[in-house]
């Protein structure tokens, strides 16, 4: 995630990080090459389990919170802090996205730059979620929006200063929180997404469940949700598995369907060249035990 912050930092700026980058031949190509103040869209896995954080939470509330207090397994996993905010993700059978939109960027019909409108990011968050449903509808998975809200009413907290929602604690996990715009299949909420705004731009994180963790086993992914659309019996096995790139593609295509409803953009495919990604690595070591 710490690439996500460092594209978020370059989109401020109005450019890619310098290269060299690789298309998808295989050939090596320049920055120049690409193109200016563009939208970037990245699809990732982590090679061990992990959780990431948000923004404004603190590792403390893993041991202090409601919904992880009896899962001890969790203490021992290394942890990032994101960029964005909303609650922890565990990354493990999963699918993580993020998607930098520089200011000169105008999403949709909002008037002015995006970076400090409100109403484009929010257009982000919905055309992506929206797109990923109609895509997992088509593979035969009842996916739609939650329509719920765990979130805190503002200004109702307890004397600890902890979150309260009619009474009750939200849940350090994302996946146990709820937002009208998250997506669930069979009341199991599948997708979530978070963002970071500022005056240069917009960096939105989510991440697409495929199977629970045995670190936590009690969050559903879409392979353990009764998912099935009317008479259809299962969805496209190649996908199914979630671990090769079917899903990689099929979820980087959605994502790019969600922005063209906002915003008229043309596709390239590349990828910055390992070297330059681990130099980077280096100067940002946020992966660390808790």
């Amino acid at each position: 995630m710490s690439i996500d912050a460092w594209l978020l930092e370059h989109a401020m700026q109005q450019r890619l990080p310098s290269g060299p980058y690789v298309d998808d031949f295989g050939k090596i190509i320049g920055v120049d090459q690409l193109p200016q103040a563009p939208i970037v869209v990245r699809i990732y896995r982590w090679k061990t389990p992990t959780l990431s954080l948000g923004h404004f939470q603190s590792i403390e509330q893993l041991l202090e919170s409601a919904d992880t207090q009896s899962h001890p397994s969790l203490r021992i996993l290394p942890w990032v802090k994101r960029r964005t905010g909303g609650g922890a993700i565990l990354h493990d059978r999963e699918w993580t996205y993020s998607v930098t939109v520089p200011q000169a960027v105008k999403l949709g019909g909002v008037e002015g730059q995006v970076g400090g409108e409100k109403g484009a990011s929010q257009g982000l968050y919905q055309a992506v979620h929206r797109s990923i449903a109609d895509g997992l509808r088509e593979l035969g998975v009842n996916a739609e929006f939650s329509q719920e809200c765990t979130c805190p009413v503002q200004g109702k907290k307890d004397r600890s200063s902890r979150e309260k929602v009619g009474g009750s604690e939200e849940g350090f996990l994302c996946f146990n929180r709820r937002s009208p715009l998250d997506l669930v299949v069979g009341g199991s909420k599948i997708l979530g997404s978070a963002q970071r705004r500022g005056s240069g731009g917009i960096l939105q994180h989510g991440s697409l469940l495929m199977k629970a963790s045995e670190h936590y086993p009690a969050i559903k992914g879409i392979e353990d949700c009764d998912w099935r659309v009317g008479d259809r019996e299962e969805f496209d096995h190649e996908k199914k598995s979630g671990g090769g790139e079917g899903w990689e593609e099929w979820l980087c295509d959605r994502i790019y369907k969600g922005i063209l409803d906002l915003v008229s953009v043309s596709r390239v495919k590349s990828r910055l060249k390992l070297d330059a990604w681990a130099d980077t690595i280096k100067e940002r070591p946020l992966v660390r035990p808790v």
